[in-house]
């Protein structure tokens, strides 16, 4: 599952959520304005722009969240469906 982690009024995290919807990836939204826990662990991983899109991960009965592109939606947008389903395996 991929998380797309958000704030208002960022024109780049919705064109990265569109080019996602128009592929019919499925995701999650975070949106930091409504969410200080998640603000906060963008925060921790040296994040200091938005989108950041993560691969939620589930592994021997673990959850995590690896970095799915680097570069947020301009990096995604090179990116063809296939390509982005196969870095989500």
């Amino acid at each position: 599952m991929i998380i797309v982690y958000t704030k208002d009024l960022c024109g780049y995290c919705h064109m990265a959520m569109k080019y996602l919807k128009e592929n019919e990836i499925e995701f999650e939204e975070i949106n930091l304005d409504h969410n200080p826990d998640a603000k906060a662990y963008m925060i921790s991983e040296g994040h200091t722009t938005v989108p950041q899109i993560y691969n939620k991960i589930s592994n021997s009965g673990r959850i995590y969240e690896e970095l799915l592109v680097e570069g947020g939606c301009n990096e995604l947008l090179a990116l063809s469906k296939e390509e982005i389903l196969e870095k989500t395996l």
